[in-house]
């Protein structure tokens, strides 16, 4: 084999060498980037703790009059008829509502049929005036309702966090990601080292050939 040709084989090799050791630099540099990224979500997550923390420092005081709505709800809608309440909010702030209109212990006695008044004895009530109090001990005061508007407005906050959270994490690179980078970046490399240096070739020698006189 004549020693110009084996210089061309040489010079090919090397270069193939060279593009695979700059895709095995892409792959590794993978692993930076998954750092960045990740420490990305972890100072996301960190910042979710204390607002959450907060919000049960905000809910703690009402928390149990929360749950003695929804229970007197679902306790409601099994003996009942409530599907014109969608939730346990709407059905409360209807007891509330006649509760500060000091309307239940008239209901009880001069409108509610025995049918009601039998659903609520179950439910717990004796007669209207226990459940009269009951509404009233279970009903959110007014730093209540201001402490819940605040917890609400961080809940809604974290819930930002956490969709950059979830946005962060699609950007992660697992491991066939990394290896399907690498390889697209040999690739690249490869048509740029390869193909493009033909194509200069031709034009140099495209241009040397015209420049030739006869």
């Amino acid at each position: 084999m004549k020693l110009n040709r084996k210089k061309i084989i040489a010079r090919e090799f090397l270069i193939l060498i060279s593009c695979i050791v700059v895709a095995v630099f892409a792959f590794v540099g993978t692993y930076p980037y998954n750092y960045v990224v990740n420490s990305k979500i972890e100072r996301l997550k960190n910042s979710i703790n204390p607002l959450t923390e907060e919000i049960d420092s905000l809910e703690k005081p009402f928390t149990q009059k929360v749950n003695n709505q929804k229970w007197i709800f679902d306790e409601y809608k099994e003996r009942a008829d409530t599907e014109i309440y969608k939730d346990h909010s709407e059905l409360w702030d209807r007891f509330e509502e006649l509760q500060k209109a000091d309307s239940i212990i008239f209901k009880w006695n001069n409108v509610w049929s025995k049918e009601q008044k039998g659903i609520i004895k179950e439910i717990g009530s004796k007669n209207g005036n226990d459940f009269n109090q009951f509404i009233l001990k279970n009903s959110l005061s007014n730093e209540n309702i201001k402490n819940k508007s605040t917890a609400d407005s961080l809940r809604s906050e974290i819930n930002k966090l956490e969709s950059q959270i979830r946005n962060k994490e699609y950007q992660r690179l697992d491991f066939d990601d990394q290896v399907q980078f690498a390889l697209l970046f040999l690739i690249i490399i490869s048509i740029i080292a390869f193909l493009f240096r033909y194509l200069s070739y031709s034009i140099k020698w495209s241009i040397r050939t015209l420049k030739q006189k006869e």
